[in-house]
């Protein structure tokens, strides 16, 4: 920016120089100055314009934003589509005999996603972020203000609290058998442990963690662990739960 404002005053002074000297008529040093400011007003000018358009663009995707989270969504609901689609493809198959390499084609496609189960986890997990975030994105502008709360100094200790007080109330649905006041033909600590998740993904959403990525790789790493298996867990100091 310092180098754009050095420029454009360069470059006006280099004017000012050529105005002077064609006014007294010295038309050597007005056509010196002329060429020597040219470059200077425009580069000056083309920071300016790519600094405008650059604050604009910012504006723009700020703006925006909602419609960004939206968009996201529905392209995992269209992968989350896809997956279920083709569950039913290859049960259809299997039920109607379709031609064996129709059904080669489904199942080479679910193997991705049902026989590896980190790619499974990840892409599950990653779905229900985007949905869960999209779902509750109105959460995160203040009403009062039009803040948006997502980079608030206390926002996400705040959000993780309000999780602890959905697993809480799941703990006391579960410690008296209560039904659930909102949902009264699920059972209490069902409904709070779905709170809890929707608490999870959509804190997750907001910022942009890749939880489904850091589950996938964290289920493949505990899978492994010697304190995870029973031999560890019964050893002197192991884990009891």
């Amino acid at each position: 920016m310092i180098r754009t404002y050095l420029n454009i005053v360069a470059g006006g002074v280099g004017v000012s120089l050529t105005l002077d000297s064609l006014t007294k008529g010295y038309w050597y040093a007005a056509a010196f100055f002329a060429i020597l400011c040219a470059p200077l007003l425009a580069f000056g000018l083309l920071d300016l314009r790519k600094a405008w358009s650059a604050k604009d663009e910012l504006t723009e995707a700020e703006a925006d934003v909602d419609q960004l989270i939206t968009q996201a969504a529905e392209h995992a609901s269209d992968a989350g589509a896809y997956f279920h689609a083709l569950i039913q493809a290859r049960d259809l198959l299997r039920v109607v005999g379709g031609e064996r390499e129709a059904q080669e084609v489904v199942e080479d496609a679910l193997a991705h996603m049902e026989d590896n189960r980190q790619i499974a986890i990840r892409h599950c997990i990653n779905w229900l972020t985007v949905i869960l975030h999209d779902a509750n994105k109105h959460w995160w502008i203040d009403p009062a203000t039009g803040e948006n709360l997502r980079n608030a100094r206390f926002i996400v200790p705040t959000k993780l609290m309000l999780t602890v007080s959905e697993l809480s109330e799941a703990m006391e649905a579960h410690r008296k058998n209560l039904p659930d006041d909102k949902l009264p033909h699920f059972d209490g600590f069902t409904v709070e442990l779905a709170d809890a998740l929707i608490r999870i993904f959509d804190l997750a959403g907001s910022q942009h963690c890749r939880i489904g990525d850091a589950a996938a790789e964290k289920v493949a790493y505990n899978a492994k662990r010697a304190d995870h298996t029973d031999a560890g867990r019964l050893a002197i100091n192991g884990k009891a739960y």
